[in-house]
């Protein structure tokens, strides 16, 4: 039908699909069409009529006005550009180039007059009009802040550099005769404008490792300007226009500003420099002088002290026993350095603790204490094999020690010496230089006179170093001999039989009264070694004077 009136036909739209169940009695004006029985209903929504277009022209209204102001809110949150430049900004920025340039061409003509007045001195570089640049009108104001800024910074500069600039001046005018480091610099300031050009030079250009840095042409006239202002006294201009750029807080200010720290900058590297070399001048008089100077002679250290007889080849080490009756003739043999003590090395041994005297270096010697039993006198045939001393348990105890202090393996041969003995080392020394090396033990006494061997009378043992290391290794065995009824002699004969150590025999060498084939040499025998008994002090030295008399002529 509405086809045939030529209405448009209605718009078709599935139930099952729009509309839940149960909610198309909401729909107004519907219709539920079953299209050929086929049970697939449809919902028919006639077209919309005029109060639905009037509701459609009354929402396409209300979006157009939220569109127009959204839009106007927009807009309106951008400030206008009249605010941001304000309304005087581009007639005050004519005004500030034009004092530049006015400013400009009075440099020019003054560095004019200046090079006209001064025909001797070095042309300084003309300086260039001053340009200057477009500033964004954005900028503007935080150019103005930081001029602000900058002229605080300047002020309190200008201050520190007039008091660092008044003390060298004033110590000028009190020390003429004298000038120090501090004093060259300003004087060269004041006198030399030559040498402030060339500071102002070193401080444009670059250190060693940095970067170049582009200078403007503007800034460089402001620089030499301030200069010759600051040696003529004509500051009075540069601070009006300082003042006005300041002002109006163009970019010409922040020009004079760059241009004033760069003459800071050239001052305070002259400064630097010329300390530098006042220093290494101050440095090369101080080496020149310490050159010049004559080196003092160097202390000669007096030589170590050392004995008489440290020398002696072979060397020997001597030792005593002290008992009482023994001290007043080793305490003269130690003054008289004779006996013991005329060989490389000597000690004492006794049960007391004393000093002796003192060697030939001022040092005091003092006996080797130690614990040393009583011992009895044999009675040969009754309790002994001798009738001398039973002495064994003593020297036991000295061996020991002379072997715990070392020397004996500092010297060729070992001596052990009576007191009473008169004895010249040297001779011995002579005596036993074959045998240097070797282990061996001397003999001194023959019973008979086909004895090769002898026998080891007290008065003087000589142990080579060979011959004392076999006694340590031997030393159980030596200590554990049947010793109760001998001599330590006789002990230490059979010690060294005992440990394979062959004996030599000096027979020839010796005087001993107590031998029964060895004695009754006279002292004037310059080839004797010792000469034994002598108790008494007196014969002591007696027979040493005349048996070292004979060796002298000799």
């Amino acid at each position: 039908n509405r086809r045939a009136l030529g209405l448009p036909a209605p718009a078709r739209v599935r139930a099952s699909q729009l509309v839940p169940c149960g909610m198309l009695s909401d729909l107004p004006d519907a219709q539920l069409i079953d299209e050929g029985g086929s049970g697939d209903e449809s919902v028919v929504v006639p077209a919309a009529g005029p109060r639905g277009r009037s509701r459609l022209a009354v929402a396409a209204l209300v979006g157009l006005i939220l569109v127009v102001l959204g839009v106007t809110m927009l807009y309106s949150s951008i400030p206008p550009r009249s605010v941001l430049r304000g309304a005087a900004a581009p007639l005050r920025l004519e005004e500030v180039v034009a004092e530049g340039k006015s400013e400009s061409r009075h440099q020019e003509s003054q560095l004019a007059d200046e090079v006209s007045e001064a025909p001797s001195e070095k042309p300084s570089k003309a300086p260039q009009p001053t340009k200057a640049k477009h500033v964004p009108v954005a900028e503007e104001a935080e150019i103005q802040g930081k001029a602000e800024e900058a002229d605080e910074e300047e002020t309190a500069e200008v201050a520190e550099k007039d008091e660092a600039l008044e003390a060298p001046v004033e110590r000028e005018e009190g020390e003429a005769s004298s000038p120090t480091k501090a004093e060259k610099v300003p004087e060269a300031e004041k006198s030399d404008p030559e040498g402030e050009a060339e500071a102002a030079q070193k401080s444009e250009s670059p250190a060693e490792g940095e970067a170049p840095t582009e200078v403007e042409p503007d800034q460089q006239p402001k620089a030499s300007g301030k200069k010759h202002e600051s040696a003529h006294g004509a500051e009075n201009s540069g601070a009006t226009v300082e003042e006005k750029n300041r002002a109006s807080g163009d970019e010409v200010s922040s020009t004079n500003e760059q241009g004033d720290a760069a003459e800071e900058v050239g001052q305070k590297s002259a400064v630097e420099e010329a300390d530098a070399e006042a220093d290494g001048d101050d440095e090369a008089s101080s080496k020149s002088s310490e050159e010049d100077e004559p080196m003092a002679p160097a202390e000669e250290k007096p030589p170590a002290c050392k004995r008489y007889h440290a020398d002696m080849t072979p060397s020997l080490f001597c030792w005593s026993v002290m008992f009482d009756g023994d001290v007043t003739l080793l305490t003269s043999q130690l003054t008289g350095k004779a006996g013991i003590f005329a060989c490389n090395d000597y000690a004492i041994i006794s049960s007391m603790d004393k000093v002796v005297g003192k060697d030939e270096c001022g040092q005091d010697i003092r006996t080797w204490q130690e614990d040393l039993p009583k011992v009895e006198k044999g009675m040969y045939g009754v309790n002994a094999e001798t009738s001398s001393w039973l002495n064994v348990p003593v020297f036991l105890i000295c061996w020991d020690r002379a072997i715990r202090s070392g020397k004996v393996w500092d010297a060729d041969f070992t001596v052990k010496l009576d007191p009473d003995a008169v004895f010249f080392p040297d001779r011995l020394a002579a005596f036993l230089k074959p045998h240097t090396g070797k282990p061996i033990f001397t003999t001194d006494c023959r019973f008979w006179g086909g004895d090769q061997v002898g026998k080891l009378f007290g008065a003087i043992e000589v142990l080579s170093k060979q011959a004392v290391g076999a006694y340590k290794d031997n030393a159980e065995t030596c200590k554990n001999l049947g010793w109760q009824r001998w001599g330590e002699d006789m002990w230490m004969q059979n010690c060294m039989d005992a440990s394979k150590i062959p004996a030599v025999g000096m027979f020839d060498q010796v005087s001993d009264d107590t031998c029964p084939l060895g004695g009754g040499a006279p002292c004037s025998d310059g080839s004797k070694v010792i000469f034994h008994p002598k108790k008494d002090a007196g014969q002591w030295w007696d027979c040493w004077k005349q048996s070292a008399k004979p060796a002298a002529g000799q």
